[in-house]
């Protein structure tokens, strides 16, 4: 009777793990750069342009949602222009922790500018976690950020979102 042992090599799931991490930690990075430079940017158009050259001349480019970004003009106040699918409240905004929002639906990278009587916010999501999940709305990063599937953040105690690798580790 032979007996046979075999194994495999290559990275330890801590080293997997870390990369990965490290990935995303590049990928939001990233992210956050992008949101606070198209922020900015918006609101030197605005500058230039006023409100409603603005959107007539730029409302498909603000529109973009590939990478998700959600724009937010506040004119004092009173919300006068956005570009999500339903606009967000106000009151989460103003509560930025570290330039991440917590919304209802998930986890977004935030970014202000103000500029005279304007306030222009971004947001840009980061974890999604649908109030309901089925076989279409699932939890997870955004697509936009580029990660292989397998990561889940967790929110819980502590500085910020656990992360681990598809099988809880």
């Amino acid at each position: 009777m032979c007996a046979l042992s075999w194994g495999l090599t290559g990275p330890d799931d801590d080293a997997v793990l870390a990369t990965r991490t490290e990935r995303l930690q590049q990928g939001v990075n990233k992210a956050a750069s992008a949101l606070r430079a198209q922020v900015r940017a918006v609101a030197a158009d605005l500058d230039v342009e006023g409100l409603d050259s603005l959107i007539h001349r730029q409302g498909d480019r603000l529109m973009d949602t590939r990478t998700g970004v959600e724009l937010f003009v506040f004119h004092r106040d009173s919300l006068v222009f956005w570009t999500s699918r339903a606009p967000a409240e106000g009151g989460p905004l103003y509560r930025d922790v570290a330039g991440h929002a917590q919304l209802p639906d998930g986890t977004y990278l935030h970014a202000e500018v103000n500029n005279g009587p304007y306030r222009i916010h971004g947001l840009r999501l980061v974890w999604y976690a649908p109030p309901i999940e089925n076989r279409y709305l699932t939890k997870g990063f955004s697509p936009s950020l580029g990660l292989l599937h397998g990561l889940v953040a967790e929110a819980g105690p502590g500085l910020g979102p656990v992360v681990r690798d598809g099988e809880g580790q």
